[in-house]
């Protein structure tokens, strides 16, 4: 395929991802903000490296990912059968996808509504619902200059979910509706800031993921740059888009959040699970914050 490449931990070259430019530290008084979820964790990113800061509860869960770093990562995430170490599962990357394919305990498509990919120096944060306790694989298959997948430089970690469960769900200031055929932003959108609750209202896996274009880059323009970079194994940091997170595969029916700081800007937006080729899925466009 000729897009942007988002693999699973088990199907490297199985999904794609276009992403989003969020950039923290847009002007909200700490008055303003909603009060932190109870059941949360901060995944940071300082290079080849997922550093966690803690461990989940089972249920409505949310997950920060900071990415310091100056190049772009990515998050495959994915439930493991119980019992697998770290030690266990980069052996098994190194075997190849089938041996991976083996530690999984909910399969190679399972979705979970976790974090897409992050550009230099960005952040995402999403809330899953309904997340089961167990160990999750947290790996990046992005490429760096030399050629060599993140994960074989270690970017690959282990994120904990135990303890008793917590349920409630983020207060959300508006929904985002994605279906078979279309995405449908609420006016909300365009003030970049604040969680809204992403609904998948069709009947196959979809995703939104968000990229800032740069003056004069259209959203086609920058997904085929993207489809040529991953196809090279090349970086994908550049091409007239900062990448940025947005929520995962969503199964239909299900649903997550997704909190968003949003800078002033030109967004696009698209489910990457129906890209097939060079072109956009009819679940893709493009708005302004202001």
């Amino acid at each position: 395929m000729s897009t942007i490449h988002r693999p699973r931990p088990a199907a490297v070259a199985a999904a794609l991802t276009l992403s989003a430019a969020c950039a923290l530290g847009a002007a909200t008084s700490a008055s303003a903000r909603p009060r932190p979820p109870a059941n949360a964790v901060t995944v940071t990113t300082n290079g080849m490296d997922y550093i966690v800061h803690g461990y989940l509860h089972p249920g409505t869960a949310t997950l920060r990912w900071r990415n310091r770093d100056d190049e772009a990562h990515m998050m495959a995430f994915s439930r493991l059968k119980p019992g697998v170490t770290l030690r266990r599962l980069m052996a098994a990357q190194r075997k190849g996808e089938r041996a991976t394919v083996a530690l999984l305990a909910d399969g190679p498509d399972a979705t979970y509504g976790s974090p897409a990919t992050l550009g230099a120096h960005q952040s995402t944060t999403v809330t899953m619902a309904n997340l089961a306790r167990g160990d999750y694989a947290m790996i990046c298959f992005l490429v760096a200059k030399n050629g060599m997948p993140h994960w074989q430089m270690g970017m690959v970690n282990i994120l904990h979910v135990k303890g008793a469960a917590r349920r409630g769900a983020p207060h959300a200031v508006a929904t985002i509706r994605i279906t078979d055929r279309a995405i449908v932003l609420p006016p909300a959108i365009r003030r970049g800031q604040g969680t809204f609750r992403v609904v998948n209202q069709g009947t196959k896996h979809h995703s939104l993921q968000l990229v800032r274009l740069a003056k004069g880059t259209t959203l086609a323009a920058y997904n085929r740059w993207f489809g040529g970079q991953s196809q090279a194994g090349k970086p994908v940091d550049g091409g007239g888009g900062v990448l940025a997170g947005g929520i995962d595969d969503l199964a239909g029916g299900h649903s997550g959040w997704l909190t968003l700081h949003l800078a002033h800007g030109r967004y696009g937006y698209a489910s990457t699970d129906d890209i097939t080729g060079p072109g956009l899925p009819p679940q893709s466009g493009v708005f302004t914050v202001r």
